[in-house]
C-alpha cells in the first residue's frame, strides 16, 4: 500500500515545520503586538517629562522611543 503525499508530510518533521512556519510567525507577531500595546497602555498616566526622559534613554540605546510606540500602537489599536 502506498502512502499519499499528505501522509508522508505528516512523517517528515522538516516539512511540518516549513508548512507551519508562516502560521507560527504570524501568531508570534500578533502576540508581540498585543504585549507592546499592553505595555504602552500601562504608560498612559506618565507625565510628558517622564516620557521625554524615557525617550532619551531609549534613543541612547538605539531603541524605539516610547513616543514612537505610543503613536504606532495607538493608531494600530484604533484600526482593530
Amino acid at each position: 500500500m502506498r502512502l499519499r503525499s499528505s501522509s508522508r508530510l505528516g512523517h517528515n518533521p522538516v516539512r511540518l515545520l516549513e508548512r507551519d512556519q508562516p502560521f507560527r510567525v504570524s501568531r508570534a507577531r500578533r502576540a508581540l503586538a498585543v504585549a507592546i500595546t499592553d505595555f504602552v497602555d500601562g504608560t498612559q498616566d506618565f507625565c510628558r517629562e517622564r516620557v521625554s526622559e524615557i525617550d532619551r534613554d531609549l534613543q541612547n540605546r538605539d531603541a524605539y522611543t516610547l513616543s514612537f510606540l505610543r503613536d504606532h500602537f495607538a493608531t494600530r489599536r484604533k484600526r482593530v
